[in-house]
């Protein structure tokens, strides 16, 4: 409302700026609440993503610290068996519960996605306790993207296939359990990337993307075992030391791969 310039008296001039304060007072608490309801979504949207993000590393946490637990209760009890000094050779299989760890865009959403993994694997002896165990595996990973672009959604999922070579120390506090330990070395054989939602001008960014992943890989793997007999059970976590993609795109953002794995197998 504007004040025109014809004689006012005192009492509606005073009536006037009331009225104008009232009303400029109100727009300012809807634009606050606007603010708030906006942010409120945006900051629930966030913390939904890092959740999901999170889900594997949690699950990992608690494994680890159950085998904190567990070894510190066999040394207390000294109830521990010293390891054999036995070669060992064994197959295993499994499930892999995969995702990715990207590097900003917050826009960029994605969930895990399951898969499978089959090694073979040697277990050498070096001392009381400690053997090393070189492994020849197979890996399915990848990961399930939704988003939007230009208002567009998509949905999709990108399964990556790996024949992987771990080294690693094994621990073996008793004769039941163990720790794993080392790098795990990645070799790339195919891409393959379903989508669920079309959107094609996206589709082939992201097709493009994925053609050009890095082949060759260095990872991490830290993992526990539990063995029965012959029967070993294994629980693992892996982590791509390197970007998959280098510095990412404007269709996928720079990102790591992340898997944990569970798996039954026999040692013979």
């Amino acid at each position: 409302m504007s004040l025109k310039c014809h004689p006012w008296s005192t009492k509606e001039l005073v009536e006037v700026l009331i009225l104008q304060t009232v009303e400029t007072k109100q727009q300012e608490m809807k634009g606050m609440l606007d603010f708030k309801l906006n942010g409120h979504w945006h900051n629930f949207f966030n913390n939904h993503i890092k959740q999901t993000m999170r889900v594997m590393k949690k699950i990992f946490v608690s494994a680890v610290a159950l085998l904190v637990a567990s070894v510190a209760s066999v040394s207390a009890q000294k109830t521990s068996t010293p390891k054999t000094n036995d070669l060992h050779f064994g197959f295993r299989a499994g499930l892999n519960l995969s995702n990715i760890i990207k590097d900003g865009d917050d826009d960029f959403s994605t969930e895990i996605k399951p898969g499978f993994n089959a090694a073979a694997f040697l277990e050498i002896p070096l001392a009381n306790m400690v053997s090393i165990q070189p492994e020849l595996q197979f890996s399915q990973k990848g990961y399930k993207a939704t988003g939007s672009v230009l208002g567009n959604p998509y949905e999709y999922r990108v399964t990556t296939n790996y024949i992987e070579i771990p080294a690693l120390v094994k621990i073996s506090p008793t004769s039941q359990f163990a720790i794993l330990v080392g790098p795990q070395f990645s070799f790339l054989t195919s891409t393959k990337t379903k989508f669920i939602t079309k959107n094609a001008i996206y589709e082939d960014a992201v097709n493009e993307d994925n053609d050009n992943l890095r082949k060759n890989i260095l990872g991490g793997v830290l993992g526990i075992e539990v063995s029965s007999s012959n029967v070993v059970f294994g629980l693992r976590y892996n982590l791509d030391l390197q970007a998959n993609n280098e510095d990412g795109s404007t269709s996928t953002p720079k990102y790591k791969n992340q898997v944990l794995g569970l798996s039954v197998g026999i040692r013979l």
